[in-house]
């Protein structure tokens, strides 16, 4: 399995389908409050994943985000080697919200979150751009 995707291929793939999200980041950069987006969120920082990775489902596939990066691509690789499968995507949040900010400035710019929680103001984005695109094709379809 690959344990890495880039920003676009993961925005295009939670347009298309529910993904199963892991949070690393440490709990002061979100917001405990749960999020309404079609993709899960599970959050389990970073420095207790080693001891409570059991906690996760081993027949689902997770997308890792840390803030960056960098420290998803290392778990994803500790995850994989201990049967799961886990999927690092580069850049991490940081580089999610860039893109959208960049590729989806209207959607970005209407949603109202904290903005410490920049995970969730993610997929929610996402959301809103696929239900967009959804609707732009099927009233393409009707003309």
């Amino acid at each position: 399995m690959t344990y890495s995707m880039t920003t676009q291929e993961f925005v295009a793939l939670a347009m298309t389908e529910p993904l199963d999200v892991l949070d690393l980041r440490d709990p002061d950069l979100f917001d405990i409050k749960d999020m309404k987006t079609q993709s899960a969120i599970t959050r389990i920082p970073l420095t207790e994943l080693t001891s409570r990775y059991q906690e996760l489902d081993s027949t689902k596939t997770y997308y890792l985000f840390s803030q960056s990066g960098k420290r998803a691509k290392t778990m994803a690789h500790f995850l994989n080697e201990n049967g799961y499968q886990a999927v690092n995507v580069i850049g991490g949040v940081k580089a999610v919200m860039n893109y959208l900010e960049m590729f989806h400035p209207d959607q970005a710019n209407t949603v109202e979150h904290p903005a410490n929680d920049v995970l969730s103001r993610s997929l929610i984005i996402i959301q809103m751009v696929s239900k967009k695109q959804q609707q732009a094709a099927s009233d393409t379809e009707l003309v």
